[in-house]
């Protein structure tokens, strides 16, 4: 398990991702509200 604090928008998530393999966990904690509204946004 990975904690990211101050994640923005995940961008490090992939490498995070191949760190942790298929049964890890990724969580992304971050307090900036114009990330929420990016990633709100976002259609992946």
């Amino acid at each position: 398990m990975v904690l990211d604090l101050a994640c923005g928008t995940g961008l490090n998530f992939p490498a995070l991702e191949r760190a942790v393999g298929p049964a890890g966990r990724i969580i992304g904690i971050d307090l900036s509200a114009d990330v929420f509204q990016e990633i709100a946004a976002c259609t992946c």
